[in-house]
């Protein structure tokens, strides 16, 4: 029988509880902080006399407890918001590569919220600096 017979060979089973520890694991990790930040960015809105509008900033990648992958926690923080969250990876670089990726998302959603006048001082044409989701 295979797998949906309910019989799995080794390998399977490996894969499997991996898995579902990962993914136990994730669902119940919360974050409190970020410790301490390995690099920040501030955003601001054209037009608007407060300076510093958003503020970006990234701890430092590390192992799950209890699991193999890692994760890079973020936040988001100022005009209302504060916003921990986290990406994870097989390592430490794939984890800080999918947070800048998910930073990147709720950029572009907080931006369009300003109707795209959200900036950065290296770049004041739109460009937020941070990747996309492909």
């Amino acid at each position: 029988m295979g797998i949906l017979g309910g019989e799995r060979n080794a390998g399977e089973i490996e894969q499997t509880n991996r898995q579902e520890d990962l993914n136990y694991g994730e669902q119940l990790m919360e974050i409190k902080d970020i410790g301490a930040a390995i690099a920040t960015r501030k955003y601001f809105v054209v037009g608007d006399q407060e300076e510093t509008k958003i503020e970006i900033l990234i701890g430092k990648p590390q192992p799950f407890p209890n699991a193999v992958d890692f994760f890079c926690p973020v936040q988001l923080k100022g005009s209302g918001i504060n916003k921990l969250s986290y990406a994870a990876g097989v390592d430490e670089v794939q984890a800080l590569q999918l947070a800048l990726k998910l930073i990147g998302a709720e950029l572009d959603i907080l931006n369009k919220e300003y109707q795209g006048a959200l900036r950065w001082i290296g770049n004041e044409d739109g460009d937020l600096g941070f990747p996309g989701i492909d």
